[in-house]
């Protein structure tokens, strides 16, 4: 492969590459500003607005989603309290509304806690892949396929989260459950919408991760490359290395901002799937007790799909930091080699150079290319708990049928 300059006509074309590719994982952060990324006027402009859309549309949702929850929760545990005490209402309670608050928590606070802090990675990362870009012609090929392939994921895994959506309001169309305590059905025209708002935002932040991630590697792999072209007598060779020194020193300080974001967002996941394990752990036992003896083991069910939902969807969080952190050790390890590159004497050049393009070789092996970088293990989480929540809405359609619809209060 050889790196080739582009004029500069092609290099807006370059850019624009760089945004489209970018546009469709970076979720809210991008279309509510902030991510400081001005597409070109014309035909973008309603693509702009599209998203825009999109995103305050999600964030309605999410916020009609948690009032849902929460004001037939509090009714009905206020209620339960009454007849029951509070720990017994609670348990009553806690398979329809504690699990959800805390899946949604869990967003709320990634949401709040990574939001600026990828932004920023991302306005400091396209400074390097816009030069980057500009001068390798394999640099741009792999966005331009990479934009392929994720546009086509977020296609698939938003209709997947729509159509369990969908079931989840036909389920709760048909009647309502007693088990899930809730008084006014309308409620439920809002909880299906949440269900694919909720499934959304998982894909969407996983992407964020795993995208910032695959951009440092193709961008470590285009430093290399240019790294290759370099002769060894060529006068401005101290000044280019420095200069590729700080476009990679620039690419991994972006992505261990981008670790320590998503460390924070993974702890906060873990944190409420720990909760919701732990009770839905002690009402299992309470839900088998209750089938041996008096053959209620309706809990049991619920609360075993909400402990492996909530754990599933802290995976797809966990997963990807994974990956991230797997890749910071080859690009740590080529900045060290690059910077002795940088300091040894001039008649040691070309064989430090040789050297570190070697060395450069193994880290590049290590890490993966540009592509769907250890891309299977989370989407294959997030798509197995929607079609897994999808496959017990299914099983509980029949149950809502035959159960009666309370009348508004």
């Amino acid at each position: 492969m050889s790196v080739q300059p582009f004029p500069s006509g092609q290099s807006k074309k370059l850019e624009q590459s760089f945004l489209s590719t970018i546009a469709p994982l970076v979720g809210f952060q991008r279309l509510l500003g902030h991510v400081n990324i001005s597409p070109e006027p014309g035909s973008s402009f309603a693509a702009r607005r599209s998203w825009r859309v999109y995103a305050v549309l999600l964030n309605v949702f999410l916020v009609l989603y948690v009032i849902a929850h929460i004001l037939p929760y509090y009714s009905s545990l206020r209620e339960h309290t009454k007849e029951r005490g509070l720990f017994m209402a609670f348990a009553h309670t806690e398979v329809y509304g504690l699990g959800p608050l805390l899946r949604i928590t869990a967003i709320l606070l990634n949401v709040s806690v990574t939001g600026k802090k990828v932004g920023a990675v991302l306005s400091q990362l396209q400074s390097v892949c816009d030069v980057l870009s500009v001068e390798s012609a394999t640099f741009a090929a792999q966005l331009r396929r990479f934009r392929r392939l994720s546009v086509g994921l977020l296609a698939l895994l938003s209709l997947l989260a729509a159509v369990e959506a969908v079931l989840d309001l036909l389920r709760r169309g048909t009647g309502c459950p007693a088990v899930l305590g809730l008084r006014h059905c309308g409620w439920h025209l809002l909880l299906a919408p949440g269900r694919f708002v909720m499934s959304v935002s998982y894909v969407m932040v996983s992407g964020q991760l795993l995208l910032i991630s695959l951009l440092c590697a193709a961008g470590l792999r285009c430093v290399h490359e240019q790294l290759r072209q370099l002769h060894p007598e060529q006068p401005q060779l101290a000044e280019r290395l420095r200069q590729l020194s700080a476009q990679h020193q620039q690419l991994v300080d972006a992505h261990r901002q981008l670790l320590s974001a998503g460390g924070a967002a993974v702890t906060c996941a873990m944190t409420a799937a720990l909760l919701a394990a732990i009770i839905s752990s002690c009402l299992v036992s309470w839900g088998m007790s209750g089938a041996i003896s008096g053959g209620r083991g309706q809990p049991l069910l619920l609360t075993a799909a909400l402990t492996l939902q909530t754990l599933a969807a802290a995976a797809v969080l966990a997963a990807s930091a994974e990956a991230g952190q797997q890749l910071l050790q080859p690009l740590g390890d080529a900045q060290r080699h690059l910077l002795r590159l940088e300091t040894r004497p001039a008649g040691l050049a070309d064989r430090q150079r040789r050297r570190y393009l070697a060395e450069l070789e193994h880290d590049l092996g290590t890490a993966g290319d540009l592509g769907l970088f250890r891309l299977h293990r989370p989407l294959g989480l997030a798509v197995f708990n929607i079609v897994y929540t999808s496959a017990l809405i299914l099983s509980q359609f029949q149950q809502a049928q035959k159960a009666a619809c309370p009348p508004p209060a």
